[in-house]
């Protein structure tokens, strides 16, 4: 292990400790300096943040996104904060995202990812909606997950190319990646090519780790009481590995084909949270199970104001229907399943059905994988209105109820509707610093 790599491990860790109870104030901001510095007096090996701070126009960031709207939006706006803060930005997604992504700041640029410009061709969108429900989720985890990893890894790879060329090592190669993205994984795994000196993990969803402590986030479930918890926890997290071994297989496969060799693989999931240097995740920890596991350097961002625009903010033609439902009293109910849990008998065709005769409510449903018309056995009932995409920034706070799966990103989706959660800026600014700061020790380019 590199000393960049030792002194962020038993640095890093604690001072995003500290500094997540700092209090972040636009009017009045407190520099990092002056919020870790307190802290880093009283270490016992004398470590402090070297003067001068490099200003964050001098620290340039890479920024890479799932090529999946929803993931997008997320990750637009940490990118939007910070360049905010002045650091300059290459964000790296789908060429389909290109007029949304280029108009956020003028210190962001966008990159396409290479391969297709969304994240499935027409064919394989038609190959999905040909397929049995119960098996087009993991056509889909591996279409998107597997896939696309030789795409984002030959990216990614080339940027840090251009970046070396471009800085040499006068600059720390900071990467700040999507958590699904998995062409982020080969080089963390070994694979030839150029590693990032910090990989900082986004992550938008509930922590897909492993744990004795917890079923699996999917599972929906509070934890097993008693003396043979780990045994039934890990039995969980076991039978959900063996129901998708085929997607697995295929991406241990595709990591080895890139030259990640290891003697054994975790799961994708697992994966996802395990191989980032860093993982910064969306929400609060009182949205997860407690864990006596957790794996070090995982900290909680909350949330961040939304920025941009998929379609402009386009909402469906049926969209007056909502006011007027409102205005009769009724109740308005969202179900959605995301973009990964393609399966629509297993949570929203039985919801319409089950709510199909209730006069007092108007259910709206989301598809996100395809058009409504293409959904197998969808009936629609007088009380529903359907569409495959529906801006949840403007549909949230019309809604009573939300019947979705396990999703941080959707619970904390614009801090208009949940009010609870602000975003820690200071957090993500600390990381990049004190990367910096850590890398320039390593060098020999400062003192302690």
């Amino acid at each position: 292990m590199s000393l960049t790599r030792r002194i962020l491990g038993i640095c890093v860790v604690p001072l995003l400790a500290i500094v997540l109870f700092q209090t972040f104030s636009t009017t009045a901001p407190r520099s990092i300096q002056n919020a870790v510095q307190p802290y880093l007096s009283k270490l016992p090996f004398g470590l402090s943040i070297p003067e001068p701070v490099p200003p964050p126009s001098e620290t340039p960031l890479i920024v890479t996104a799932m090529m999946e709207w929803s993931h997008v939006e997320k990750i637009a706006s940490v990118a939007v904060a910070l360049a905010e803060l002045g650091y300059p930005i290459t964000f790296i997604t789908a060429r389909i995202f290109q007029s949304q992504i280029s108009t956020l700041h003028p210190n962001i640029h966008f990159s396409p990812m290479q391969g297709p410009d969304d994240k499935m061709t027409e064919e394989e969108k038609k190959t999905l909606e040909s397929l049995p429900s119960e098996e087009q989720a993991m056509y889909l985890m591996k279409v998107v997950l597997v896939d696309r990893m030789d795409a984002g890894h030959d990216t990614l790879q080339a940027h840090f190319e251009q970046f070396r060329q471009t800085y040499g090592h006068d600059k720390p190669l900071i990467s700040l990646f999507d958590c699904t993205l998995t062409g982020h994984h080969p080089i963390l795994l070994g694979a030839p090519g150029i590693r990032p000196d910090a990989s900082i993990g986004i992550n938008l969803h509930p922590l897909t780790l492993n744990s004795n402590d917890t079923f699996p986030f999917e599972m929906g479930q509070a934890p097993h009481q008693g003396p043979d918890k780990v045994e039934v926890h890990q039995k969980a997290y076991a039978d959900i590995a063996q129901a998708s071994s085929g997607a697995y297989d295929a991406w241990w496969d595709k990591l080895k084909e890139l030259g990640a060799v290891q003697e054994s693989y975790p799961s994708i999931l697992q994966g996802m949270n395990q191989y980032p240097d860093y993982l910064l995740t969306m929400g609060a920890p009182e949205f997860e199970f407690p864990r006596t596991d957790l794996r070090p350097n995982v900290r909680y961002f909350g949330a961040f104001k939304k920025v941009g625009n998929k379609g402009d903010g386009q909402v469906p033609s049926w969209w007056d229907d909502i006011a007027k439902a409102k205005q009769e009293g009724k109740k308005i109910v969202l179900v959605s399943q995301g973009t990964l849990e393609a399966n629509f008998e297993e949570l929203t065709l039985p919801t319409l059905d089950v709510l199909k005769d209730r006069s007092d409510v108007l259910v709206i449903a989301t598809f996100a994988v395809m058009e409504p018309q293409e959904v197998p056995g969808l009936v629609i009932p007088d009380n529903a209105r359907v569409a495959k995409f529906v801006p949840f920034d403007v549909l949230l706070p019309l809604v009573c109820r939300a019947l979705v799966t396990p999703k941080v990103s959707l619970l904390t989706h614009d801090r208009s509707t949940c009010w609870f959660l602000t975003a820690d800026m200071e957090l993500f600014n600390t990381v990049c610093v004190l990367v910096c700061h850590w890398w320039l020790l390593a060098q020999g380019k400062t003192k302690r």
